[in-house]
Order: structure tokens, then C-alpha cells, then sequence
């Protein structure tokens, strides 16, 4: 048995039948050996689920623990890591899109540099952006450039959580961290069952725990950028994906829980709804006025950092009654 400490890399899988063994893959190829590898499958409606099972059969030996989880509705990201980090039981927790890579030794770097910064506790690292085939595709190089600044020696928690009501910041595709601190703060924030980063940043933040940067690249992150209304893939305003996830809801357990979240957040969600629709109405492309402005007001006045802000003063002003 190795003396290394056990890391849990979780694959949040959701209709990727095309993409998650070339992650799988990557996961095995690790040059950092005590892994436990979980699966967490959100109801896919093709056989991605399926696809893991097999490849899980066929290479469980490489891992010191492997499972896969299924359930029998589509619950939505947050849910899903979620379930992914209840069954962890490694000292460092790595989540990873069922489409996206680790580079070679992601898992080895982190590990090392944790083990020696014992006071870091999550970290973001650069990533490689690609579309298409990985075997044969193009790679950009994309680090994290000014967020560096809300992220160094001199920030505080406090000052990165000032910031995350305000603007976003962060890598998740390349982030690590302790499973403890995950667990400590109460896991992923299911008030945003499609919001699983941005929540758990401001979670970990209010609870004191500061954000680091990790200057090194730990993941090949697969952008699906051909859109469903213009095939140019520098025409489109909104991703493949995103479009897709408007135009079809996912399922009656995703309206559900949208059915039984605030009346503030319902209102947020209705506004970001309509300021998508309005973009891809009018054509989702660049050389659309109507689309980019629709777009430009979505990221300026976006409602989930209103929502944030609205539940963060909530809470400070019940502290305030208490005290």
C-alpha cells in the first residue's frame, strides 16, 4: 500500500458518452499512483453511464478505490458533486468535467505542493483551452492573468470574498484541494443546483479560507464552441451547450427544484432566462447588435452576483439581530 496520502478524483458525468473515457484516460495516466476514482453519473440519457461501468471493470485495478454513482433523475452540477463528496474519502479532493484531461501529473504537483504549503488549502492552477478531437487540436494557453492579483500573498479571505459579490474569479476545471475543507464549510451551496463553483468560493471565503494560485498548467479544458444557430465558431455569443440547456430544460427534477428555491432567486433565474432566449432570438452571433447587447447586459448585471449580494446582507443583518 502506498504512503503517499489518497486523493479522490471525482468525474462529474453528464451525457458525455462521446468524450469521458479520453478523461478517464487521462486519470489513469497519472504519474501519482494512491487514487480513488469516483464516477458520479446525473442521469445521462445516452450510455455514458454504461461506458464507465465498463472502463471501471476493465482498469479498476489501477486505483486504490474505484465507484460509480448513478441516480435515477437528473438532479442538476451541484447535486452531483455533491454525491461525488460524501463518498470521498482521500486527503485531497480533485473534480474534473466528464469531457475535460488532466495533464500527465496534475495530480502529483498539487499533492506536492500542498503537502508542503500545509496552510493552502484550495488552489487554482492554468489550463489548456481545445475544441474538437484532443488527439489532433490546437491548444491555447490560458492562465489565470489579472485574477493572479485576487489571489496573492497579500489577499485575505475577507478581501477575496469582497470581490466574489462583485465579480467572478476562479478556475474550476483546474482547482484542488483538501477534502476536509470541502466537508468543513457544508460541501457545494444546493440553493444553485446549476452554480457550483461561484457558491462554494464564496463559501469557502466567508469561512475564512483563502484561495491560492498554483503557477502551473493541471488540465486540458474541452470548449464546445460550434453553436447550435451559427456554425462559425467566432460568430457565437453563447456556447453549444449553453444553448442547448435553455432551449431543452433538463428534466422535472431540475423545475422542481427551481419550484421550491426563493422567491429572489426564481425572479434572478426568470431575468437570466430571458436575457438568454433574447440573445439567441436574435441570432446568438457577434455581428448581431441586439444579441451583443442582450449579452453585454447579462454579464454586466448578472443576477446570480445580485443574488449573492442580496443573500450575503441577509445574513449579516441576522448576525447583527443575534448578536
Amino acid at each position: 500500500m502506498s504512503n503517499k496520502p489518497l486523493v479522490s478524483v471525482c468525474v462529474l458525468a453528464y451525457n458525455a458518452a462521446e468524450y469521458v473515457i479520453e478523461t478517464l484516460e487521462s486519470i489513469k495516466a497519472q504519474t501519482y499512483d494512491n487514487i480513488e476514482l469516483i464516477v458520479s453519473d446525473d442521469f445521462s440519457s445516452d450510455n455514458t453511464a454504461h461506458l464507465c461501468k465498463i472502463w471501471l471493470d476493465e482498469n479498476g485495478s489501477r486505483f486504490t478505490r474505484t465507484e460509480l454513482i448513478t441516480v435515477e433523475e437528473n438532479s442538476g452540477v451541484t447535486a452531483n458533486c455533491n454525491r461525488a463528496l460524501d463518498v470521498s474519502t482521500g486527503k485531497y479532493w480533485k473534480c474534473i468535467g466528464s469531457d475535460d484531461l488532466l495533464t500527465n501529473d496534475a495530480i502529483e504537483k498539487c499533492v506536492n505542493f500542498l503537502e508542503n504549503n500545509p496552510e493552502k488549502e484550495f488552489i487554482f492552477g492554468n489550463q489548456y483551452k481545445f475544441s474538437g478531437d484532443f488527439r489532433t487540436a490546437e491548444f491555447k494557453v490560458d492562465k489565470l492573468g489579472f485574477t493572479f492579483t485576487r489571489l496573492n500573498e497579500k489577499i485575505s479571505a475577507k478581501q477575496q470574498l469582497n470581490y466574489l459579490t462583485r465579480f467572478f474569479f476562479g478556475c474550476a476545471p483546474s482547482s484542488f484541494s483538501t477534502t476536509e475543507v470541502l466537508k468543513r464549510v457544508g460541501g457545494f451551496d444546493s440553493r444553485f443546483p446549476y452554480q457550483e463553483d461561484g457558491p462554494m468560493y464564496i463559501r469557502l471565503t466567508k469561512h475564512g479560507v483563502k484561495l491560492w494560485y498554483f503557477d502551473d498548467f493541471l488540465v486540458y479544458r474541452r470548449v464546445h464552441s460550434e453553436s447550435i444557430m451559427h456554425k462559425k465558431k467566432t460568430d457565437a455569443l453563447l456556447l453549444d451547450v449553453t444553448v442547448k440547456s435553455i432551449l431543452n430544460p433538463s428534466s422535472a427534477a431540475s423545475y422542481a427544484m427551481y419550484e421550491n428555491s426563493s422567491y429572489i432567486w426564481k425572479q434572478c433565474y426568470k431575468f437570466l432566462m430571458f436575457l438568454y432566449r433574447k440573445i439567441i432570438e436574435n441570432g446568438n452571433s457577434k455581428k448581431s447588435i441586439k444579441a451583443l447587447f442582450y449579452n453585454w447586459v447579462r454579464r454586466l448585471f448578472s443576477p446570480y452576483k445580485f443574488y449573492v449580494i442580496y443573500m450575503l446582507c441577509r445574513e449579516r443583518i441576522a448576525e447583527k439581530i443575534h448578536s
